[in-house]
This record gives C-alpha cells, sequence and structure tokens, in this order.
C-alpha cells in the first residue's frame, strides 16, 4: 500500500472538512460583527448543507465530463476562492452565500476521492484504507475547532481563515503533481 498516496488524501478530507469545521467556533465573532442572532448565524449551516448536497447531486454530471482529479482541483479551487471571499464578506446574506459556495466546493472531492484510491489500492485492503480515509472527517470535528479557539486567543479570525486557505492551497497543488489521472 502507498502510505504516502494514503496520506495526501487523507490530509485533503481533513482540509476539506475542516474548512466547514472552522465556521463553529467562529460563529459567535460573526454574530458580534454582523450583529446577527443565533438563530441567523446557525442558518448559515443551512446555506453550507444546501451547496454541500447541491454538489454531490451535480458531481455526476461534471466529474464524467473532466474527471476524478480536476473535479477534485476544482472543487479545492472554490474552496480557497470561498475561503478567501469569507475574510471580505461584511453582510450576512454575503455570508451566506460564501458558506454556501464552500458547501458546494467541499462536495465534488469525496464522490472523486473513493474512485481514485481505489484505483491505486490493491482490492485486498480497500477496507483498510477506506476505513483510514474515513478517520479524517472525525479528527477535524475533534481538532479544528480546538485549534481555532487557540489561535482566536492570538490571531484575528481573518489570519486563522488565511492560514487555512493557504494549507488548502498548498494540499492542492501537491496533490496535482502527485495523483494520477484516473478518467471516469
Amino acid at each position: 500500500m502507498n502510505i504516502a498516496f494514503l496520506l495526501l488524501f487523507w490530509s485533503l478530507w481533513f482540509l476539506n472538512f475542516s474548512t466547514r469545521t472552522v465556521l463553529s467556533p467562529l460563529l459567535p465573532i460573526f454574530e458580534k460583527e454582523l450583529q446577527i442572532t443565533h438563530a441567523l448565524a446557525g442558518s448559515l449551516f443551512l446555506f453550507m448543507a444546501v451547496g454541500y448536497t447541491s454538489s454531490l447531486l451535480v458531481s455526476n454530471w461534471i466529474t464524467p465530463r473532466i474527471g476524478f482529479k480536476r473535479s477534485i482541483v476544482i472543487g479545492f479551487s472554490v474552496l480557497i476562492g470561498a475561503l478567501v471571499s469569507l475574510v471580505f464578506t461584511n453582510t450576512y446574506w454575503g455570508l451566506g452565500t460564501v458558506v454556501f459556495v464552500l458547501g458546494f466546493g467541499g462536495g465534488l472531492y469525496l464522490p472523486c476521492a473513493l474512485p481514485l484510491l481505489t484505483s491505486t489500492i490493491p482490492s485486498d485492503r480497500w477496507g483498510k484504507t477506506i476505513a483510514f480515509h474515513e478517520t479524517a472527517p472525525t479528527f477535524s470535528l475533534l481538532i479544528t475547532p480546538l485549534i481555532a479557539a487557540v489561535a482566536l486567543r492570538f490571531l484575528d479570525w481573518r489570519v486563522l481563515i488565511g492560514v487555512l486557505s493557504g494549507l488548502c492551497l498548498i494540499m492542492t497543488v501537491v496533490f496535482l503533481l502527485r495523483s494520477p489521472d484516473l478518467r471516469p
């Protein structure tokens, strides 16, 4: 089994999930800066879920036309663009739109990652491979809010989002250079 390849995909899935997980510790900041209620801040997760679900639905149309690798790169490009836009958003509806786009970009990863993983890993190791790959979102749910809470003591939230978008960019470039281009 190619451990480096598996770690690359684990890192991508971790970062993909972290782009959404990081929003929960930022909600009190958004409430204060945008002067919105808890209910409006919480509704941002609805925008994100609608974006994520929409991209899962259209991925069956996009992926066969452009391929798994390009779909993942486009998804991460959308994530990075949404994260950068998040820094400049100063209205509730603007934030809702950005979070929708963030969810949309995140949804393109998983339907494309699993075929790429299973194409490069021997079939007798698929169970272990997928099980390990699926620890990334759980780890993100655990560690990302903790990292954000600690980082927010020392950094502005915009810097935190900038670091996350920079990590996404680096991992996208590594993926682009290291992953095979399997066509559906």
